[in-house]
């Protein structure tokens, strides 16, 4: 089972500055795929999104046989220990230079026919298989805290807390990533992406462009229509996305 896989970050048409950053590299049957999104509205988010790509990828430089020679519990326990220092080193640096910030984290690890997923935030996974789509993250966010206390959805997209994430990296100095996994089929498909893909281009819109794209033997053939799609919809923040080929 060989992996392939495309990425893109672009700054939109309304940023000043982009504050995604994305990490995407395959060793033979293992492969690591990060995106994180620094925080709009905070202070320096590029820095936190920055900083947790740059030191993922100089542990995967050094480190990526751990998945050949690790168990899966192992490799469980070895990543969640780096996410944590991650955030920890985050956290100091913006204690001491006094300013605030934060970043999303979505981290897929595959090993042959398996894969891990970590993440915190709101920058999604979807796998596609056999002209389906699901979502296989979790959105770390208010109103999954508190759907079952609104009559509506009207009530609770109204309340000036939706939206808001709950955690993210670098916000406090404890940290705790959602953690799944599961096999892989061949011909399975993963696509990473931060927020400004997935609230700027429709849900419909986007899966139908993930689906034909199981057909493309180019996989930056895809990222660059559903691109084009979103600027077509404002691009109104930065967009980031990876789609791995299994």
């Amino acid at each position: 089972m060989s992996l392939t896989s495309a990425c893109f970050t672009d700054i939109g048409q309304q940023r000043s500055v982009n504050q995604d950053n994305v990490f995407a590299d395959e060793k033979g049957d293992y492969g690591i795929y990060v995106v994180s999104d620094g925080m709009g509205g905070h202070s320096k988010g590029e820095m936190a999104s920055g900083k947790a790509v740059e030191m993922i990828g100089d542990w995967w430089k050094r480190n990526y046989t751990i998945l050949k020679n690790s168990t899966i519990e192992e490799i469980t326990n070895i990543i969640s220990e780096l996410i944590q220092n991650i955030n920890t080193e985050i956290f100091a640096m913006y204690q001491e230079q006094k300013l605030t910030g934060g970043a999303t984290l979505s981290m897929l690890v595959i090993r042959d026919t398996s894969y891990l997923l970590f993440t915190i935030g709101d920058s999604r996974v979807f796998e596609i298989k056999k002209k389906k789509i699901q979502q296989i993250s979790v959105d770390d966010v208010w109103e999954s805290l508190a759907v079952n206390r609104y009559k509506s959805e009207a009530e609770l997209t109204a309340d000036p807390r939706y939206g808001t994430l709950t955690q993210a990296i670098g916000f406090e100095d404890g940290i705790a990533p959602r953690i799944s996994g599961g096999s892989i089929e061949k011909q399975t498909q993963f696509f990473l992406c931060s927020d400004g893909i997935y609230k700027y281009c429709p849900e419909k819109v986007l899966y139908k462009l993930l689906i034909k794209g199981e057909k493309k033997r180019d996989l930056s053939e895809t990222l660059t229509a559903i691109k084009d799609r979103v600027y077509g919809y404002g691009a109104l923040d930065n967009l980031t996305g990876i789609l791995v080929r299994v």
